[in-house]
């Protein structure tokens, strides 16, 4: 059959295939009336994958898995008219199989829960977005399942309590936020339930959130984990916060 063919109105019909200039294919995949159909494939310059993408006929919905460029498996969702929809599962580029986390999308945007994992399976954050940002309750958890954070978001921004825990249920950290910043009576604690310090905060005294800021770590994710193996926290692999490895829709299939 031939190939990369147009129709009298410049429409791409039928098989495809275009190559890198090194002469390793880029995509190979099918047109129908400029919309790609079936399995769509396409590749990294190196001819590792990049994407495989099946089309419905009419090449609006598209189910896809898109890989890291050493070949280990990105993420899984739906794509409808280039935008992700539903649930989307994210996985590491270090750890072959891994599943970082798992998100739920409208119109490209976050909408519903969000959960991260450890590498053995086990949940260790759960939040929730509306309209891409964090609202109601943001819940973290040690390898064993103990909580270890539980706070929550108003419009993406921390509000009210902040609670982080030892891995033996005791807490740790006791205080509030306000618009995204501590707030109020915030008391630390010795893992054995003593009192270590107490003090008042208020816009005057901090302007940096806790989270990112705290003495034994980057983050509150490092507080979640233990030593050992298990220790690997998802939140290395996010981008600001973000999910990676989304689809670039400015290279389109046929493009």
């Amino acid at each position: 059959d031939s190939i990369n063919r147009t129709d009298r109105n410049g429409m791409k019909q039928g098989h495809w295939i275009k190559k890198y200039p090194n002469g390793h294919i880029q995509y190979n995949g099918y047109f129908k009336d400029n919309h790609p159909i079936g399995t769509f494939k396409r590749f990294f310059e190196n001819d590792t994958s990049h994407s495989e993408l099946i089309f419905g006929n009419d090449g609006i919905e598209a189910i896809a898995s898109l890989y890291h460029s050493n070949g280990f498996i990105a993420s899984k969702g739906k794509f409808v008219s280039q935008l992700k929809e539903g649930t989307w599962k994210f996985f590491s580029a270090r750890i072959n199989g891994y599943l970082v986390c798992e998100e739920e999308y409208k119109k490209n945007i976050r909408n519903g829960v969000s959960m991260k994992y450890y590498p053995d399976s086990t949940l260790s954050e759960k939040v929730y977005y509306v309209n891409d940002l964090r609202n109601g309750e943001w819940m973290q958890y040690f390898p064993n399942g103990n909580i270890c954070l539980k706070a929550n978001y108003i419009n993406g921004k921390l509000q009210g309590s902040f609670l982080v825990f030892f891995n033996n249920g005791k807490p740790e950290y006791i205080g509030q936020y306000k618009d995204d910043t501590r707030n109020g009576s915030w008391q630390i604690f010795n893992s054995d339930g003593s009192l270590k310090s107490k003090r008042r905060m208020n816009a005057s005294t901090t302007s940096a959130r806790l989270v990112g800021n705290s003495q034994r770590g980057s983050s509150f994710g490092r507080y979640c984990c233990s030593s050992g193996s298990n220790c690997i926290r998802s939140r290395m692999w996010l981008i600001n916060g973000k999910a990676p490895t989304s689809y670039d829709w400015s290279v389109r299939p046929g493009a």
